[in-house]
Parts: C-alpha cells; structure tokens; sequence
C-alpha cells in the first residue's frame, strides 16, 4: 500500500496549499475504506495516521479557520480516527505475540503461548468484523466527505 506524502505546490498562498493537502489526504482515506472490508490492518493504521496528519494541518491554519470551525473539523476527525482504535489495539497485540518467539527460544513449544496467541488472533478478527458490521468503513466515507 502507498503512502501519501505532504508536499507543497509552488503556490504562494499557503492556506490554499494546507487545504490542497488536507483534501488529498482525505481522499485517501476514502480509497482506504475498501481494503477495511478485506479486513487488512495495513489499512486501518493507514486511516489512523493519515487522520493524525489531517489533524495536523488544521492546526497550521485554525486561525484562519475560526475556532468553532477548526473545533467541529478537529473533533469529527478525532471521532472517526478512535472508530478504529481497537481494531488497531488488536493488531498490535497480535503481532507482538507473534514476534516473541524470534527473542525467545522454545516459547512456541509452550501451550501457554500457543493459546494466548490463538486468544490474540480470534480477538484480532472479532474487531475486524466488528469494524465491518458497525459500518465504520462507510462511517468514514461519510465523515470525511464532509
């Protein structure tokens, strides 16, 4: 999966260079929405950063913006960004225990560790499919849309 990078045009305004950026972020985030429904982490940590780097940008012009603005902006895309924080939790925890046992030898030879990752991987997929069945993906077209 590609990254979206920040990039300044040659523009000398650069509100209208945040706004160019913060839009192309966002349509990111919308092409990242299908890959949720194949249930791939790669894309939910995607979504989370580049909400994180679209929050940034608010913050570059909120004077510009107005407070009551920049607070509805900064808050629904703070919103939207947490839909996806157990999902991400769980990936994490997952792949962490599956990491262990290249540090330590013999730890796949436990049955403690075989059932605590089992435990990690079916808690991974119920957030998955929690994602899915709650319409996050299509919460966060709407949000971002908007």
């Amino acid at each position: 999966m590609e990254k979206l990078k920040f990039k300044l045009g040659v523009s000398s305004d650069l509100r209208n260079e945040v706004l160019l950026m913060q839009e192309s972020q966002l349509r990111f985030i919308i092409r990242l929405c299908d890959p949720l429904h194949e249930k791939k982490g790669s894309a939910i940590h995607e979504i989370r950063r580049s909400f994180k780097k679209c929050r940034s940008l608010l913050r570059l012009i909120r004077d510009s913006m107005g407070y009551a603005m920049y607070y509805r902006e900064n808050t629904q895309m703070r919103d939207m960004h947490r839909l996806l924080s157990h999902a991400r939790d769980a990936d994490v925890f997952y792949s962490m225990w599956k990491a262990l046992p290249a540090t330590f030898n013999g730890l796949e030879a436990q049955s403690w560790y075989r059932t605590t990752l089992d435990a990690a991987s079916a808690q991974r997929q119920a957030e998955r499919d929690q994602l899915i069945s709650a319409e996050v993906p299509e919460r966060i077209r709407r949000g971002t849309r908007q």
